[in-house]
């Protein structure tokens, strides 16, 4: 197994090409085996991590030596427990299943359930958006701080191990984030008992302060932060330095597909989630139509710390190397770029004075500014606009987005390759399809504008405000809004709308504080009045965006890479991945959070009087905060990615760092 999945492909790859990657001659496939097995043998015999031989072995077929990594430490196992039967594992293919698994979970939790849940988890424990945008923002902060630590002191470390201990990071972070839900219970703010209107007054209902839960989802998210930094960076150089270089690209492939499935299906798991109470023991009389209906978020969470620790537990079988691997290495070695120059200060400066290499992470940081930020909350931002349920807005925001993404990052791929673009023309073409997305940003105008809330943005004529009862004890702080079909005008509760009884669930009569004009039409129905059709427009409209903005996703990591020389490709992309956490992942959720808090008309109350969660917010309001925000991250990212092209063209950059897109 091991001469199919390693050097079994020479015969097939090797023997037809003369040049590997980066113009590398590659030696016939005779010359290759040998040199293979040369390096294995002097790694056996000089005590190198690559060798694959001087074990002993027992008859029952367990190797008895340490975990050193020397001879017979690089087979698979754990401790002395090295069974012949587990060396067929001993594969790339098969350290790339298990690491992808660790990839899909890794995606499914973060990317995935994380933006599902987030607004479900506003309304059980009275969190402002702001703060939910706080959560969001927290876990990039801290993969920024993590990754380059972990990257470094772990480079020449045990990266199979420092990926099983991530995988358990991550879990405990999963355990963390959905521990709250247990910890406290969710009860609807106000009571069944006030739903109508009563004489006597009710007790008032309230939110109480939850700052341990809040210390808990940050604490949660710095845990998987920590878990996911060496993922994509140790996890990758892992397979560099352990897969043949023709074969790499196809293992990248396969790993890039994974982290694209996962959040995928965390959409819709957690929309599928949401549709069960949130204490799935308990009886409740609320559906999921309620506004004061709170789905069982917490459930993907338990899930995904299962197949995180599952994961782990297969890489831990795995050795600091591949067995059979050590000719990769040693190519590797042969071929290395040279040296970076100077300190890393002085790395540093080179970069910061390359235009285009500044104008292009300026783009890349506003564009993530916008996916992070709008992305976090897009959807909440369906749920509201289009009265859907916490699910279903999850499912079909998540089938749009992901499919939009995935489309659009391959098409792009797809263009540079066929077209055989250089460097300058693709950056050229980046500044095209970044000009063609920023058209779609009114999308966000697509809504079915503001509800007629009474008693907010909406008063009932004063011939029927004169009629409701007086002495009609309403709890504010229950917010159970009921629509009155003939108007369309939609009532906080039952109780605000005069109603004296309930005729069936979710139906009331008797309501006198209705603008109705005979018995039979002074009645309301749970929920709010939405009669809009507008929801497939934008849905289409939507995919379009993400289509256009993936589209120049691989065109632009082109630019990042052939924009500044060889020797600084690497720091190249450090330094532009933190100039986009930084500037756009980090700062993106926060922002749209306080901007969301900013178009509340109606909260929810602490117990001391202060601002908990929003129950209702203006339409109009979101979508020209959203469409600003947008069009604001746009225009700049354009014109940055214009600058970029403009400056690479004239510097003439393309003839120095050559003008292969490979």
């Amino acid at each position: 197994l091991l001469d199919d999945d390693i050097g079994g492909f020479a015969s097939t790859s090797h023997s037809n090409h003369d040049t590997g990657p980066n113009g590398h001659a590659f030696v016939p496939m005779t010359s290759l085996k040998a040199g293979r097995e040369d390096a294995d043998n002097s790694g056996e015999e000089e005590g190198d991590t690559d060798g694959l031989g001087g074990g002993q072995h027992t008859e029952a077929g367990f190797d008895m030596a340490d975990d050193s990594g020397s001879g017979s430490g690089a087979m698979l196992g754990v401790g002395r427990w090295r069974p012949r039967w587990m060396q067929r594992f001993a594969s790339p293919l098969w350290y790339l299943l298990a690491f992808c698994l660790l990839v899909f979970v890794q995606g499914l939790a973060v990317s995935g359930l994380v933006p599902v849940v987030i607004s479900t988890i506003e309304k059980q424990f009275g969190f402002s958006s702001k703060l939910a945008g706080l959560i969001v923002s927290w876990y990039d902060g801290c993969v920024a701080i993590a990754v380059p630590i972990i990257s470094y002191y772990g480079q020449n470390g045990h990266r199979p191990r420092i990926l099983r201990r991530g995988g358990v990071m991550i879990a405990v972070g999963c355990v963390l984030f959905a521990l709250p839900s247990r910890i406290k219970k969710y009860t609807p703010v106000g009571s069944q008992t006030t739903l109508l209107c009563s004489l006597i007054a009710p007790e008032a209902g309230c939110h109480e302060h939850n700052n341990a839960m809040i210390l808990l989802f940050l604490l949660a998210m710095a845990a998987m932060a920590v878990g996911s930094a060496p993922i994509f960076t140790l996890g990758f150089t892992f397979l560099d330095d352990n897969v043949d270089p023709n074969r790499l690209g196809s293992y990248l492939g396969a790993t890039s597909a994974t982290s694209a499935l996962g959040p995928a299906v965390g959409f819709i798991l957690g929309g599928m989630f949401l549709s069960t109470y949130v204490q799935p023991e308990e009886h409740t009389d609320l559906t999921e139509e309620s506004s004061a209906w709170v789905g069982a978020w917490w459930i993907g969470f338990y899930l995904s710390s299962f197949l995180c620790i599952l994961a782990a537990m297969v890489l831990l079988v795995y050795p600091k190397n591949l067995p059979g691997t050590a000719w990769v290495r040693e190519l590797r070695r042969e071929n290395q770029p040279p040296k970076v120059p100077g300190t890393l200060w002085q790395s540093t400066k080179r970069l910061l004075a390359n235009k285009p290499f500044l104008f292009v992470q300026f783009a890349n940081a506003s564009e993530i500014f916008v996916v992070a930020g709008v992305g976090a909350f897009l959807p909440k931002y369906v749920e509201t606009q289009f009265q859907m349920t916490a699910s279903n807005a999850s499912m079909l925001t998540g089938a749009i987005v992901i499919v939009g993404v995935a489309t659009g990052s391959f098409f792009g791929g797809y263009l540079q390759d066929r077209f055989k673009w250089d460097p300058v023309t693709t950056a050229r073409n980046v500044f095209l399809m970044a000009f063609v997305a920023m058209c779609f940003s009114p999308i966000m105008f697509v809504n079915c504008g503001n509800l007629k809330l009474d008693g907010i943005n909406h008063n009932v004529p004063l011939n029927v405000s004169a009629s409701c009862p007086t002495l009609c004890h309403c709890a504010v702080a229950d917010y159970r809004p009921v629509c009155h079909k003939s108007t369309g005008v939609t009532f906080a509760s039952p109780c605000l709308a005069g109603c004296l009884d309930e005729k069936r669930t979710g139906h009331f009569g008797n309501c006198s504080c209705v603008d109705a004009s005979t018995a039979e039409d002074m009645v309301v129905f749970d929920g709010k009045c939405s009669d809009c059709n507008k929801l497939i427009p934008f849905l289409a409209l939507l995919f379009a965006l993400m289509f256009t903005t993936f589209l120049f996703n691989v065109p632009a990591t082109t630019v990042s890479l052939r924009c500044v020389p060889e020797e600084l490709r690497s720091f190249g992309l450090g330094l532009g991945s933190f100039m986009m956490r930084t500037m756009g992942a980090i700062p993106g959720p926060l922002l749209v959070g306080v901007m969301l808090d900013s178009s509340c008309i109606y909260w929810s109350r602490e117990c001391d009087g202060s601002r908990s969660s929003c129950w209702e917010y203006s339409s109009d309001g979101i979508s020209v905060r959203f469409f600003g925000v947008i069009l604001a991250c746009k225009v700049f990212s354009t014109t940055m990615y214009f600058l970029t092209w403009w400056t690479f063209r004239r510097t003439g950059q393309s003839t120095l760092v050559g003008s292969s897109t490979s």
